[in-house]
């Protein structure tokens, strides 16, 4: 699955400040971000962290790397572990690709696995999208509000403001400097104030960062 590397330093600061021996799973771990973001935390290098994919070319682009001790290839909608067999588990832009209902499955599932932390990220709201790298599952089908996560028993932060690039009908010696003053608004919202802001009023970022503690 897709996702943004602004989120990174976000889902960092939730994990636990070592994880040494602690067992993780990463959902729908697409090309590896999330299996090599919990390697360079402390004690990245003593976890045991599994990667599970839908899609075969990503599962399979990881094998030749040190992000995960194993990988598993499934449907994470119907995710094959056992009650509290990991310590944390992360599903980041994931969600928005389910159906609704499943998706809602999913996080009640995946509180079951954990033993000790559940951290989900999600675009904020209606963010289209369709297949990419020939992955049907790249598709968008279901938005996600603070409000659905907190329903089900998710602390809710928000992430960054919202940004809208250049339309793409637009030449691109016109669309380069647009993105490049986009990318600047994108930057400045995650300054320690507005940060803070986004904190308490979560419904104003672009993406929402999840986590629900057992």
């Amino acid at each position: 699955m897709s996702s943004s590397s602004r989120l990174v330093p976000y889902v960092l600061a939730e994990l636990p400040y070592s994880v040494a021996q602690m067992a993780v799973l990463d959902c729908g771990c697409g090309y590896g971000r999330w299996g090599r973001a919990v390697r360079s935390r402390r004690g990245g290098r003593e976890a045991f962290v599994v990667g599970s994919e839908i899609f075969e070319r990503y599962a399979l682009a990881n094998r030749l790397s040190t992000s995960y001790d194993e990988l598993v290839l499934c449907d994470i909608r119907r995710v094959p572990f056992r009650h509290g067999s990991f310590d944390l588990v992360l599903a980041c832009e994931v969600i928005e690709h389910m159906d609704k209902q499943d998706g809602i499955r999913f996080l009640r599932h995946l509180k079951l696995v954990a033993k000790r932390r559940v951290i989900v990220t999600t675009p904020n709201g209606y963010y289209p999208q369709g297949a990419a790298d020939e992955n049907i599952f790249q598709v968008h089908r279901s938005t996600w509000s603070v409000s659905d996560l907190r329903k089900l028993d998710f602390r809710v932060k928000g992430v960054g403001l919202f940004i809208v690039g250049p339309p793409s009908t637009l030449p691109s010696i016109v669309r380069r400097p647009l993105w490049l003053v986009a990318e600047a608004f994108a930057r400045i919202s995650e300054l320690g104030p507005i940060a803070r802001l986004l904190k308490i009023f979560p419904r104003i970022g672009a993406f929402l960062l999840s986590v629900g503690d057992r």
